[in-house]
């Protein structure tokens, strides 16, 4: 009987420390959301008084406004006075008469000297004098169609046609188609007179040749205009 008493005492005990700790609980965490809840408001009505002081604040410091000051307007009468005596004061001074400048003076153009022609220089060209007569040795040592026409042409510049003839015969001895000898010979023979015989060697050569200078020439001698 007593040990029946002594559970159930302690089952009892047990229960009423079980429904104490759900109370503490439920208290605490009632509590804690209604501070919650309630938070946002209170914070707002602080802000809202904090802004109200401030505002208050502000505007008893605001500087007072300016008071308007009233502008002054010119006055007209006098504007017109002054307009009336600077129209006279214009009116009396004389007119410009705007004179243009006049035409810029013709530069006189100084005629350039004509440049003087240079002096021509003259040359002078000396000739050298040939020693025919060593030629002449020469051609004799060795004898040379270039040789014999070398004197032919040097005696018929000179003037000396006779020697001139029997050289141009010498250097036809070399070869007779040689043309500057037949025209040496036709043209010494022409100058010592002999024109009949001059036309004669001319045919002979045109005949083996058909030379054009042999031509010309013996029409020239024919008409008597070579002189």
């Amino acid at each position: 009987m007593h040990e029946k008493s002594r559970v159930y005492l302690g089952v009892y005990h047990r229960w009423r420390r079980y429904r104490l700790k759900r109370f503490i609980f439920f208290l605490v965490t009632g509590s804690a959301a209604a501070i919650l809840l309630a938070l946002p408001f209170v914070m707002e009505k602080e802000l809202f008084s904090w802004k109200k002081l401030f505002g208050s604040q502000k505007q008893k410091s605001a500087p007072p406004s300016p008071k308007s000051v009233p502008t002054m307007l010119p006055d007209k009468s006098f504007e017109e006075l002054l307009e009336t005596k600077a129209q006279k004061i214009r009116s009396f001074e004389p007119k410009r008469v705007h004179t243009p400048p006049p035409p810029p003076k013709p530069k006189r153009r100084v005629a350039k000297p004509a440049p003087k022609p240079k002096p021509k220089k003259k040359i002078f060209i000396k000739k050298s004098s040939i020693d025919i007569g060593k030629i002449i040795a020469g051609y004799n040592r060795a004898p040379s169609l270039g040789k014999a026409l070398f004197i032919a042409r040097y005696y018929y510049k000179k003037g000396e046609y006779q020697k001139a003839m029997q050289w141009a015969v010498k250097a036809n001895e070399h070869d007779s188609s040689n043309e500057e000898s037949w025209l040496i010979y036709a043209k010494s023979l022409a100058h010592l007179g002999k024109k009949d015989e001059a036309m004669r060697a001319l045919k002979i050569f045109i005949k083996k040749s058909d030379s054009r200078e042999a031509r010309a020439l013996l029409d020239l001698i024919a008409q008597g205009a070579f002189q």
